[in-house]
């Protein structure tokens, strides 16, 4: 028998939270190589921001301490700064969102799921928090692994 995973998915309308219930039994192979490159690209969005923030934190302590004896140093962290801004910049854009949709779509079709409103960009975009797309995609690559058979992706 293939395993099941049962699906909670947590959504906001007009403020209300709200959840949808459906189960996943087919993940495709393609799936698993899309939520690979998608999460690749999450974890380095993660560090590369995490670095920034670093970055940021360091020149604002130096500004702070004496901006004439440290402006080489405060120079130097802005270039890097700015060089990871850039990075991102290449990764975080449409074609990122775009593929992780389609990513969503192809599963959501795999599995006969008849709910109207998951086939629906906006809903994705507008009622469903980063974090708990995050999470269902790594749930749904997860399903033939574990031996949890229920997902909440709360």
């Amino acid at each position: 028998m293939r395993p099941v995973k049962e699906i909670t998915l947590p959504y906001f309308d007009k403020g209300e939270e709200k959840e949808f219930y459906f189960d996943i039994k087919f993940v495709p192979n393609k799936v698993h190589e899309d939520i690979r490159e998608l999460q690749n690209d999450i974890w380095f969005v993660q560090q590369t921001m995490d670095e920034m923030q670093e970055y940021l934190f360091e020149i604002n302590h130096l500004k702070k301490e004496n901006k004439k004896k440290f402006k080489e140093k405060i120079k130097e962290l802005e270039e890097l700064s700015k060089e990871k801004e850039d990075k991102l910049k290449r990764i975080a854009n449409k074609d990122f969102f775009e593929r992780r949709f389609e990513t969503i779509l192809f599963i959501l079709e795999s599995n006969g799921i008849k709910i109207e409103e998951l086939y629906k960009r906006d809903f994705w975009n507008n009622c469903v928090d980063a974090n708990i797309i995050n999470q269902f995609l790594a749930d749904v690559m997860q399903k033939d692994y574990v031996n949890k058979k229920k997902a909440d992706v709360k």
